[in-house]
Order: C-alpha cells, then structure tokens, then sequence
C-alpha cells in the first residue's frame, strides 16, 4: 500500500514540475501557483509567531513582521513568475507585473478601508471610548478612512490624564494586535487608594474612615448612573459596593480601598478620597504613615 501511494505522489510532483517546462498544462499550473501560495501563507503565520514569541521590543517585532513579510511575498512572486512565463506572451508578462505592483501597493489600503467598515459598523469601538493596544493607552478621537487616533493617556503620568499627544494606528491593526476596549457599553472599571501604616497603627480605624468615605462615595455613584440609566448598575448594586483590604509587608500594614468608577473620572475621584481620608489620618493621633528612615546613632566610647 506503502509503495501505491509513493509512486503516485511521485508521478503527480514530476507532472506538477513538469510545467516548468510545459507551455499548455495549464490546469497543473494552477495548481501548483495556489501550492505554493498556501506554502507563502503557512510560511508568514509562522514566522510571524516565531517573532512575537522572541522578539519583545514592539518596535522590532514590526520591522522583522515586514522584513520576513517582503521576502515571502518577494519570492512567491518569482515563483509564480517562473511557472507561468513559458505559457505568457511579453504583452501578459507586463500586464501581470503591474497586477503585482498594483497589489502590493493597495493591499495596504484595502486593508485598512475594511478595517474602517469593521470599526464603523462591526461596533468594535467608537468615538469616546478608552482602548489600549501594545501598552499604548487612549481616547479615541476620531476614525478615518485610513487610520484612527487616540488621545493618549498616562505614560509617564501617574494619574489617568491625557498627555497630549495624539497618536495614528492604521485600521488593520485591529486584525493584527489584541485591543482592549474600555467603555463599549458601561465606562466603569475598578480602581483603588492605597496607604501603607507602621505596625504600631490602629488600623481599624483607618479602616473605619475609609470605609465611611467609600460609603458616602458609592451612594453619589450608584445616584449617578441611575440617572444615566446604567442597567448594570441598577441590577446588581452589591456588587460594585467599595471593598476595603488588608494586607502587610517588611514596610507596614498595607489599607486599600477598591472602588468602581466611570473611567473618565479616575483621577477626579482618586483626588476625592485622598481630600477626605487624609484629613483625618492627620487628626487621629493612633494613626502613623510607615516611613524608611535612616537613623545614625553615635557609640559611646
């Protein structure tokens, strides 16, 4: 059975090279050209994981992504080019070397046109809504026909504020990255404040005020989206109620405060808390901040 299949793989490859040579076997120039199209195919998926999977500088992934891209597409085009230049008078030849060139430079922008219908009709994100693709996090701004920008956010800040720069993606990036989108439907992600207290703290009462002040806080947020009409919200309620934790270190006992809020408030409401607890962490005389200090002791003689 073994030897029934060897050979007739081995006539149907020596028909399929034949046509190197053959000016009419067009049929097996076809298949041979999609072959080795699903081989420059097979061949750019793998790469393109090889180089995600060790290359981590985001910049480089890219470059070695359209190196690697260049050469397969470079080569597949000889290939081609050898398999059905015998069959082709020179008129053909031309016009197929300008379908090529032409190919190549729109496939960009057919890519990013389709890019631009998916985004626009496909609801994948819109106008307002906070995304973050390769570590880069914005405001989308606007979606063009090419591309879409973002208004950054973060960075190098500390808070959730926008730096200033506007930054372009192309609209096919949303076919070749994972993007991470924030308010498609409801804007609310988990935040928190944190303090870290010495041991010698009563940090029952610092969770007491913390926890007073996240009340009060979730009280004016659950009103809010109410108003807002948020079915999220209102049909779970306990589960977006603030959550106080404890947790220590080599430091100190370590206060956190989670919290659910509208994305584009993080830092307005960051500022909150911190105006109504540290007020009075300062007041009460039982609760201390745990500080690194370097003490030089003189030694008596």
């Amino acid at each position: 059975m073994s030897d029934i299949l060897l050979d007739y793989f081995s006539e149907w490859l020596e028909k399929m090279f034949a046509t190197f040579t053959t000016s009419d076997v067009y049929i097996d120039k076809v298949a041979l050209t999609a072959m080795f199209v699903l081989f420059a195919l097979f061949l750019h998926i793998f790469f393109k994981k090889i180089i995600k999977k060790n290359v981590t500088n985001i910049k480089d992934q890219f470059l070695w992504k359209k190196i690697s891209k260049r050469i397969i597409s470079t080569l597949l085009t000889i290939v081609i080019f050898a398999i059905w230049i015998r069959s082709l008078n020179a008129f053909m030849i031309i016009l197929l070397l300008l379908g090529i060139f032409v190919v190549f430079i729109v496939k960009g922008l057919t890519n990013n046109l389709i890019g631009y219908f998916v985004i626009k009709h496909g609801k994948y994100f819109k106008e307002g809504h906070r995304i973050e693709i390769n570590d880069v996090m914005g405001d989308v701004v606007a979606v063009k026909f090419t591309h879409f920008e973002l208004l950054e956010v973060r960075k190098w800040l500390s808070s959730d504020s926008n730096t200033g720069r506007m930054i372009k993606f192309p609209n096919k990036t949303i076919f070749e990255e994972t993007i991470e989108v924030v308010g498609r439907k409801y804007a609310y992600v988990w935040h928190e404040i944190q303090f870290i207290l010495t041991y010698e703290s009563n940090w029952q009462e610092a969770e007491k005020i913390m926890q007073e002040a996240g009340d009060r806080y979730y009280a004016d947020f659950i009103q809010d989206s109410k108003e807002r009409g948020d079915d999220l919200i209102t049909e779970a309620e306990e589960q977006y109620k603030p959550v106080f934790a404890l947790n220590s270190n080599e430091d100190g006992i370590i206060v956190t405060l989670r919290y659910m809020v509208d994305y584009r408030k993080g830092t307005a409401t960051k500022t909150r808390f911190h105006r109504e607890i540290l007020p009075k962490f300062h007041a009460h005389p039982e609760i201390d901040y745990a500080v690194t200090d370097v003490r030089i002791l003189e030694i008596p003689k």
